[in-house]
């Protein structure tokens, strides 16, 4: 498994970043450019740990942070412990590629969810198959 992309919306100095990662990645940049902003915040992602109001860019908004992971593999998802867990991250991972968001709100509590695409058109609604199915 690798970090293909990391995305903070509204964190500490982080207005809105998004960046691709390679297969190595070095961060590099002056004092206060958000290096240490950028870990945290992946940190945040990962543990969910509560944030203080502070944290935030804008304190009217809430913090957003997404990391899409690439090459997931049965030994990757053998690494999580709880099998329950292993079973629902095994669901949403599709062709090796998973998406995680955790949004945090004004009152400092996260929430992650992963990201997952549907289409919009009728057809291919619950409805619009029923009819189709008829």
């Amino acid at each position: 498994m690798r970090f293909a992309r990391i995305s903070i919306e509204n964190y500490k100095a982080l207005r809105d970043i998004a960046i691709p990662f390679s297969q190595f990645v070095c961060l590099i940049g002056q004092n206060n450019s958000g290096k240490s902003s950028l870990l945290q915040a992946l940190l945040l992602l990962i543990e969910g740990k509560k944030i203080q109001l502070t944290s935030h860019y804008d304190p009217a908004r809430d913090v957003v942070s997404r990391a899409d992971m690439e090459d997931i593999t049965e030994d990757d998802l053998a690494l999580i412990v709880n099998t329950e867990h292993r079973e629902r991250v095994r669901d949403v991972v599709l062709d090796g590629r998973l998406s995680l968001v955790r949004r945090y709100s004004i009152e400092g509590t996260g929430s992650l969810r992963w990201v997952t695409y549907q289409p919009d058109e009728h057809r291919f609604s619950a409805a619009g198959i029923e009819e189709l199915t008829k």
